[in-house]
């Protein structure tokens, strides 16, 4: 997975509003999709590793570790849909 040409517009507290540079369209992120997407920018990687990442600093058990990995499709799918992000075959393993 790799994060398009995105560009901040603005940060809030509960999410951002983002522009692509490709499509020059704007985008409101919830937290979660902001996270995510501040994940890959940093660095491409598998939904395994990106959960990976996301827990690195929580101490979690099987529950929330269900509900991070929920948390972590939604926001993939969304950011997909909206063209900020591309999704291959091999990063969904």
């Amino acid at each position: 997975m790799v994060a398009n040409s995105i560009q901040d517009a603005a940060c809030f507290e509960d999410g951002s509003l983002v522009l692509n540079s490709l499509s020059w369209e704007t985008h409101l992120l919830n937290s979660d999709a902001t996270q995510v997407l501040d994940l890959l920018r940093d660095a491409s990687g598998s939904e395994p590793e990106l959960m990976e990442e996301l827990l690195a600093s929580e101490e979690t058990n099987e529950q929330e570790r269900a509900r991070y990995g929920r948390l972590l499709s939604s926001a993939l799918s969304s950011l997909e849909t909206l063209g900020l992000i591309e999704v291959d075959d091999e990063s969904r393993r």
